[in-house]
């Protein structure tokens, strides 16, 4: 492998942040509609095109409201598990730091392995490659897990990035675990019908999953001093999980998930790894404030 290629995830705490006010989202141009997807699957992208194709957010994350905004949370186990946990995640699954991208840094997280999180550094040229990912999509279409929960993160919501990859890990972890009834089942409940758009909106209403985000955004538990939720800062939580053996990479801010192809719960972990290296390590080379955790049965 090349240097590049080797590159290790920098695990040390870091705090889920905001891009300068965003201008539009990606919610804010896709069409309304509570139809439901076919039986077997959905296409993202192959009949769109336009002005009637949904588009990606100009930034990464959601434009700041001081009213509705919400706190942003450390890319930190210590913080994420008592929040993940409060959600209903069973105690036996935990978010753990994967240390580097390489093979002997999977070795270490214990399996099996539901989903994994990244927080990468926003820049110009990671909103450019999104920008051609998405009409590279558009193009040629791309077909979606009608059974995967996916809520688009609307503009006003600010720092919520951190909660929404959680929930989009354990909103898709059926495969391995039962979550127990909390706010976000509730929530997830309340909006089993709707679109992602719908769901984001409705998101920004959520009071009692904004005050559980926002309690532990400000635990005592993070490492740095969390920012007050009209403050726009610079990187963006997403998720990756596995869905009918198709690796999806969940990012509220664009404009649908993103089929990475084939994978098997023994390969997850890696394809992932994978995808992280090319799509945004090897985007931003110079920038080394990754931070990868995996969501893994530790018990």
């Amino acid at each position: 492998m090349s240097e590049q290629e080797t590159k290790k995830a920098d695990t040390s705490p870091t705090t889920a942040t905001d891009d300068a006010a965003a201008s539009e989202s990606a919610a804010a141009e896709q069409t309304p509609s509570s139809e439901q997807a076919p039986a077997t699957e959905q296409v993202a992208g192959a009949t769109e095109s336009g002005a009637d194709a949904p588009q990606p957010a100009e930034h990464d994350n959601a434009e700041l409201d001081p009213n509705t905004g919400w706190l942003p949370l450390e890319s930190n186990p210590a913080v994420v598990n008592p929040f993940a946990h409060a959600m209903g995640l069973p105690k036996e699954w935990n978010f753990v730091d994967v240390y580097g991208l390489e093979q002997w840094a999977f070795d270490m997280i214990p399996k099996p392995v539901a989903a994994v999180v990244l927080l990468f550094p926003s820049s110009q040229a990671a909103r450019d490659h999104k920008l051609a990912q998405h009409a590279k999509i558009v193009e040629n279409g791309q077909t979606v897990d009608p059974e995967l929960f996916y809520t688009t993160q609307v503009d006003g919501i600010g720092n919520a990035c951190g909660t929404i990859a959680c929930m989009h890990c354990l909103l898709n972890g059926g495969a391995f675990f039962k979550l127990s009834d909390s706010a976000l089942t509730k929530f997830a409940k309340s909006v089993a019908s709707l679109n992602p758009l719908e769901r984001g909106r409705a998101l920004l209403q959520a009071q009692g999953l904004r005050k559980l985000s926002d309690d532990t955004a400000s635990t005592e538990a993070a490492s740095t001093e969390c920012p007050e939720a009209h403050v726009a800062t610079n990187a963006h939580f997403i998720a990756f999980v596995e869905k009918g053996g198709i690796l999806f990479e969940l990012d509220g801010r664009k404009a649908f998930p993103i089929n990475h192809g084939a994978t098997t719960q023994a390969t997850f972990l890696a394809d992932a790894g994978e995808v992280i290296k090319r799509d945004f390590m090897n985007v931003n080379p110079n920038e080394t404030r990754f931070n990868v955790m995996a969501l893994a049965k530790t018990e």
